[in-house]
């Protein structure tokens, strides 16, 4: 990894400035996956402003090869949906959707990353995931959604495919009953990464 410091640089650089959600350790995490496994296909699903996905474009930057899907709505609506607890709720349909939207698109132009990012915005109900998918980062709405996204994702990975799972613990158990369905579906959770998880199949 000695050849790829300055994307773990740049990720301490940037990260921070989009989002608290996203620690560095596993900010360097995703990017070394990147590099690792140097996946054609990269999917994002939760975006928010960048700072999980930012990593591993960088590394896909940095390896100049393959891209990163970014999927997110970006829409109080569809953040709000299925939220168990009332502060949850009323911070996802307060807060500036839109904001978090041009903040991310910035971004990605500052960085030079826009070439290694194809972003959609779409619900992940309205999104079709293509084949192939080498790393999918599972990040989006944490309620009942979360269950129908393994569903409709996790057929789609790659032979050697990574599931990154986000947010175990969120209130209404939304993102355990998707673990759940993951593994039901032949994948196994082989190491934990900051408030989720790694999964592979079995």
């Amino acid at each position: 990894m000695n050849g790829f410091t300055d994307v773990f640089r740049r990720c301490e650089q940037i990260c921070p400035r989009l989002s608290e959600w996203c620690p560095i350790d596993k900010a360097h995490t995703l990017a070394s996956l990147v590099i690792a496994l140097r996946p054609a296909l990269t999917i994002e699903l939760g975006v928010w402003q960048g700072a999980s996905l930012v990593p591993m474009a960088l590394a896909h930057q940095a390896i100049g090869f393959g891209r990163v899907i970014a999927v997110d709505a970006w829409s109080a609506v569809a953040s709000v949906q299925g939220q168990v607890n009332p502060d949850d709720a009323k911070w996802w349909g307060e807060v500036s959707h839109e904001r978090a939207y041009q903040t991310f698109l910035t971004v990605l132009v500052e960085e030079g990353l826009s070439q290694f990012v194809e972003v959609v915005r779409s619900t992940s109900d309205e999104y079709a995931p293509p084949d192939g998918i080498g790393i999918w980062h599972a990040d989006g709405n944490h309620g009942e959604q979360a269950i129908r996204d393994v569903q409709k994702f996790a057929p789609k990975m790659a032979s050697g495919g990574i599931i990154v799972m986000d947010d175990l613990n969120w209130s209404g158990g939304g993102v355990k009953k998707a673990c759940a369905a993951l593994e039901s579906l032949g994948w196994i959770e082989y190491a934990p990464l900051g408030t989720g998880s790694m999964w592979r199949r079995k």
